[in-house]
């Protein structure tokens, strides 16, 4: 992989924008498999070597020359209002502005019918993610992004607090950092009142048991 300059970043603020780039992540890298050609994911160089795809080679062109001349800085130029104009099924799609999936391997499913890259292809992981239903299950689950959020919160929140609960009624997942969070807040507990967890469902007990936190952890029958 070959590090080059960041020409836009992709929803620093967190909000959609259709200039955003459509493939943002080929902006700050350019992939360069070990025959020399620019292809759109390194991971996937043995692939588009076996399908004859390229966007170009150092063969033929200076690095130097790749970004300002060839099809790849055409490519990762493209932005997201760009696609919705060529793509109706991701025009359609209410998911669209959440979307942000590596499309490299829908350009390559497509080229092996046409016989060259598609940069108006969807994201077909995407797609799956999203239309599967599974983008509501995971962006409720407490894991390594909301629990150091949860734990900031309750510093602020406990500071004087004698009795605090917590009921686990409506918690459908829990990952290895949520029980972390919870000794953290009880041990703050200890010292100034007490710390009860209410309703833990039959799954989450059982990682409580599984790692230990059972036994340490103030949790009501």
């Amino acid at each position: 992989m070959v590090r080059i300059y960041k020409v836009q970043d992709h929803f620093p603020d967190g909000k959609y924008r259709h200039t955003a780039p459509v493939y943002g992540s080929n902006q700050t890298l350019m992939a360069v498999s070990c025959e020399e050609n620019v292809v759109p994911c390194l991971q996937m160089s043995v692939y588009a070597a076996y399908l004859g795809q390229t966007l170009d080679n150092l063969h033929d062109r200076r690095l130097m020359d790749v970004p300002a001349n060839g099809e790849w800085f055409t490519a990762v130029c493209k932005n997201r209002y760009w696609l919705r104009g060529q793509n109706k099924q991701c025009d359609a799609c209410a998911w669209f502005g959440h979307c942000g999936d590596c499309r490299a391997s829908g350009i390559l499913d497509a080229g092996e019918e046409t016989d060259k890259f598609d940069y108006s292809t969807s994201a077909p992981l995407s797609c799956l993610f999203f239309r599967g239903s599974w983008y509501e299950p995971v962006r409720k689950l407490p894991d390594t992004v909301t629990s150091p959020r949860l734990e900031g919160e309750l510093r602020t929140a406990a500071s004087g607090v004698k009795e605090l609960f917590f009921d686990l009624a409506d918690l459908e997942y829990i990952s290895s950092a949520g029980p972390r969070v919870l000794l953290s807040a009880q041990k703050v507990m200890n010292k100034q009142g007490k710390m009860t967890i209410r309703n833990v469902r039959p799954e989450t007990m059982e990682i409580f048991e599984i790692t230990g936190f059972a036994d340490i952890l103030n949790i009501e029958e």
